[in-house]
């Protein structure tokens, strides 16, 4: 996980969103540091495999963090009349 945002509280109503967001971020930045080795500069199947599963990990961060946000019902708080 990235560790250059402060923790939340856990209590939080959006924390678990945030954790699924944050460990995508974290892949994202783990990719586009392997992306920048020599080892991915000329390209390879093992490259390519590495990119597709760290891809992977960022894409199912992000759905399960759309998952939880989804079966949200609670009505909308009312404008404030003043």
């Amino acid at each position: 996980m990235n560790n250059n945002y402060p923790q939340p509280d856990p209590t939080w109503i959006y924390y678990p969103v945030w954790q699924q967001v944050t460990a995508a971020h974290a892949a994202l930045e783990e990719l586009i540091k392997y992306m920048s080795t020599e080892e991915c500069e000329q390209g390879s199947r093992v490259a390519d495999e590495s990119i597709d599963q760290t891809l992977s990990k960022a894409h199912i961060a992000i759905i399960e963090a759309e998952d939880i946000l989804r079966p949200r019902t609670d009505p909308e708080p009312k404008a404030s009349q003043n």
